[in-house]
């Protein structure tokens, strides 16, 4: 769902409909979060209950850390560009910073689905 919308604000930002890219940005916000609060709650906790080795306890550990710094720092875009409709400044800056978002988000997916998801499958 974060990656459907994430690709709708792509198509919308390139067509320049700020509008609707206004909207969507506070869709990602509530899609992420939730994500985030889930995979906290699922992931995470699970992972580090289920594994007894000192090794992958610390890989967990390191992956919730980096996720929560790309969590707030996703959070900070999206506070930074909530007048995107409204400000012409914002709307020449986005494209490239949103492009880096998903440059960050897309690393990220692939690591824990190489790395992560296997100690789940375990």
């Amino acid at each position: 769902m974060v990656l459907d919308i994430y690709g709708q604000i792509v198509t919308h930002a390139a067509a320049k409909d700020w509008g609707t890219v206004s909207l969507l940005l506070n869709q990602f916000r509530s899609g992420l979060t939730d994500h985030l609060l889930d995979e906290a709650v699922r992931l995470y906790v699970y992972l580090q209950k289920t594994q007894e080795d000192d090794d992958s306890i610390t890989l967990i550990r390191s992956f919730r850390s980096e996720m929560d710094g790309i969590g707030r720092t996703v959070i900070k875009v999206l506070d930074r560009f909530e007048d995107v409709a409204k400000s012409g400044a914002l709307q020449e800056l986005f494209e490239n910073e949103w492009r880096g978002i998903g440059v960050v988000l897309g690393d990220r997916i692939a690591r824990e689905e190489k790395t992560l998801y296997p100690l789940y499958r375990s």
